[in-house]
Formats: structure tokens, sequence, C-alpha cells
């Protein structure tokens, strides 16, 4: 095991605040830049930015990756998803995190819409931070995959946000585009009878969208990777790009894990992402 993995996981052991937030104390941004708490929509939300430093400098205008983190539309905070920022600016990205009202304060649609809010904020202001605003990607792991994917293949989300713009592409990472029926538990109350078929991106592909990249454990267990197998099959029937990446031997925390920097091995998300958004950018960076 390597040196940094076993300080790790004693950081792990002997802490008792959030694993997240330990693997992002140490997954330090090295040679970038952070503006945190930036204010944006309504409902006194803030967003974190990071951007590698030369970006304030260069000529050139990076792409952009707006992340949606998941914890099941109930937890989560942007605090401690720094570890995937701190990977992607190393990529040369600019990233933007957001948060979002959760459950119980707010049912669905309401944490998508605030993430929509964040999306426009983004189309409207990243380039003061160095980012292309036309060359922006939107990203997300389990629930934040939901959300994320409603906000590529809904456009009805960032037009009630202000914005006639729409991303370049998808990243989803072990996101649940095809979750019912639902079998009890908060999920329930969480998206409510009348609102549950707007909750499924798979209802909303139309086969115009950018592409995606639809990445899942093979042994999730907490979201099936028929989610992504499913969405990526509608996409490419409607004449739409998905590429689909089943991870071996890896479950549902693994994929988000592997944008850490100690974690890198448990699977090459970092070099799919990468691939990805090289391969698809709306415009040069």
């Amino acid at each position: 095991m390597k040196p940094a993995i076993r300080i790790l996981l004693l950081a792990l052991l002997m802490s008792g605040c959030s694993p997240l937030r330990v693997i992002s104390s140490v997954s330090p941004i090295g040679s970038g830049e952070v503006s945190r708490d930036i204010p944006f929509g309504a409902h006194e939300l803030t967003l974190d930015l990071y951007r590698p430093e030369e970006s304030m400098t260069s000529v050139s205008l990076r792409p952009v990756i707006v992340f949606i983190y998941g914890g099941g539309w109930q937890s989560g905070t942007k605090e401690e998803y720094a570890f995937v920022a701190s990977t992607l600016v190393r990529q040369g990205y600019v990233v933007v995190i957001p948060d979002y009202r959760l459950f119980p304060e707010v049912q669905f649609p309401e944490f998508v819409n605030d993430s929509a809010s964040a999306l426009r904020w983004t189309f409207d202001n990243i380039g003061q931070y160095g980012g292309d605003p036309s060359n922006v990607f939107v990203m997300g792991h389990s629930a934040g995959g939901e959300i994320a994917a409603l906000l590529h293949y809904d456009e009805s989300y960032l037009q009630l946000a202000g914005t006639q713009q729409r991303p370049c592409g998808f990243i989803g990472l072990s996101g649940p585009y095809d979750f019912l029926p639902l079998v009890g538990g908060p999920l329930e109350q969480i998206f409510p009878p009348a609102t549950r078929a707007s909750s499924q991106p798979i209802n909303f592909v139309t086969g115009d969208e950018g592409p995606a990249l639809l990445v899942h454990g093979y042994l999730d267990n907490t979201v099936k990777p028929r989610n992504s197998a499913k969405l990526a099959e509608l996409v490419t029937a409607a004449g739409g790009q998905a590429q689909l990446v089943i991870v071996p031997e890896r479950q549902h925390a693994s994929i988000v894990l592997a944008l850490a920097r100690p974690l890198s091995w448990l699977a090459p998300v970092v070099d799919d992402v990468h691939a990805f958004i090289q391969k698809h950018a709306c415009a040069a960076g």
C-alpha cells in the first residue's frame, strides 16, 4: 500500500469529521486558486470556484466543469468535494461546485432549480475567472448525477433560470436516471407522486442534446448500473451520443472517490473525463 494511502486511511479512522472532508484535506489544490462562498440565485445559496493559477493571466479561456454532488438529495456540502475540484484543476479546468437546498427543506424539483441557477450564474460570470462561458460541462455523482442529467436533457430548468444556453456535454457518475417505481422510504416524500415522471432523465432524451459520458461501477448496489446503461441506450437510439463506461469490481462511492488523487487507482475516471471534454469541447479553449 502506498504511503499516501496509509496516511489517508489512518486519517479516516482517527477523524471525527466527514470522511469526504478528510479526503479533501489530503488533496490540496496545488497551484490553483479558490474563490469561496460566491452568492448565486435566490435562497442565500453559494458556490465555490476553483481555477488554475495561471488562468487569470492566460489569453486562452479554460473549459469549465460545474460539479453537482450527491447525497441522496438529503445531505452533502460543496466543501466536502474540494478533492474533485483539486484534481480537475490540475487537469487545466475551471471548476464550479454549488450548494443546493436539500430535503426536508425542499422537495423535487427545487434542488434542480437551484442547480439550474448555479449553471446560469456560470454562463454569465465564468469569463471573469478565466473560464470559457461557451465551453461549460455539467457533471454529477449519484443524486447529483440525476440533477445534472435533468439540466442537460430537460431544457425547461435552464429556461426557467433565465438562459437559453445549454451545456456542451454531461458527465454522469453512478447516477440514477431511471429509478421508478419507488419502494418506500424518504424518496416517496422527496419525489411527490405528481412529479415523479418528470424526475426521470430518461423521459427527456431527444437526441438533440450534447454528448454524455456515463461512468458506473459494475458492483454498485446503491444505484444499479442499469441506470446508466438504459440512458445510454435511449440516447443512442435517439441519434445522440453517449459513452458508457462500466468499471469492473467497483461499487457506488468508488467512482467519485477515484477523482481524489490519492485514490485515483480505483478507476480511470480522471482520464475518461479529460478525454471526453477534449473530444467534445464546444469551442477552442
